[in-house]
């Protein structure tokens, strides 16, 4: 028997215990709970039940569960220090020879955005919301990821997305849904052959990203701007090319689409 089988029994005995009064204030706690109910099914309806923000945090906890489960090595919720900031990489992938650089965001609903596009408005029902482009920063995290392999590693950006997402043209390549991931990253490990150089690149890499910083004197000068190394995709050899940090600097976009000036 359930609470709402045995709620006119408890209703009546109630009743019988103290006239009216008792039965009439649990008739009205059971109105107010009713309605308390009833609010929070339309929170669930209407906004997923979430605030953006908690939103978020779900996928990206469900993104770290499934490359739990299809990826042999990976790291998350990573901090690396760049000369103008310190960011935070959802997931850092181990893929054949190389690397993936994920981010995760919650989409639900029809996405209005492109790779290039500043800012991406995700609508559900009645609400609208603005976003970040995720693919810009990730692609700001593949960056600094190239820079601390000093590119001794091949790096790939994603972004894995929970929810029913409907992209008006199209879901930009590297946006997948977060149940495609291991199929994601197969394909992407089959253009990045393993070797003894990149397996020592990757664990080289896995040491600065893990090891404990130590913060340096105040008095102490700065460090010069750091080596941006590219990538020759082509030849696969690095080229350093010293340039200032910043800005200024490349974009390392997704596959299939060529870098960009920031």
């Amino acid at each position: 028997m359930n609470l709402f089988d045995s709620l006119p029994g408890l209703l009546s005995s109630a009743t019988a215990v103290d006239g009216t009064l008792v039965g009439s204030s649990l008739l009205v706690a059971s109105g107010l709970l009713a309605a308390s109910s009833a609010g929070l099914f339309w929170t669930l309806r209407t906004i997923g039940g979430l605030p953006p923000g908690a939103r978020d945090i779900a996928a990206r906890m469900a993104a770290k569960a499934e490359i739990g489960r299809v990826a042999t090595t990976s790291l998350h919720d990573l901090r690396i220090r760049t000369p103008l900031e310190v960011l935070t990489i959802d997931h850092l992938v181990k893929t054949g020879g190389g690397a993936v650089v994920a981010g995760s965001v919650r989409l639900d609903g029809e996405v209005n955005g492109g790779a290039r596009d500043p800012i991406w408005h995700v609508r559900r029902g009645r609400e609208t919301l603005t976003i970040p482009n995720p693919m810009h920063q990730v692609a700001q995290r593949v960056h600094a990821i190239r820079q601390a392999s000093q590119g001794a590693l091949p790096i790939v950006g994603l972004v894995f997305y929970a929810g029913q997402a409907k992209f008006a043209n199209g879901a930009p390549e590297g946006v997948v849904p977060i149940a495609r991931a291991g199929a994601k990253l197969s394909e992407i490990a089959v253009g990045m052959p393993a070797a003894a150089d990149r397996g020592k690149a990757w664990t080289l890499l896995c040491d600065r990203l893990l090891r404990p910083r130590v913060e340096q004197p105040a008095w102490r000068a700065p460090a010069p701007s750091a080596s941006v190394v590219r990538l020759d995709t082509n030849r696969r050899t690095a080229s350093a090319a010293r340039r200032p940090a910043g800005p200024g600097g490349t974009v390392f976009a997704f596959p299939g689409s060529a870098p960009t000036r920031g």
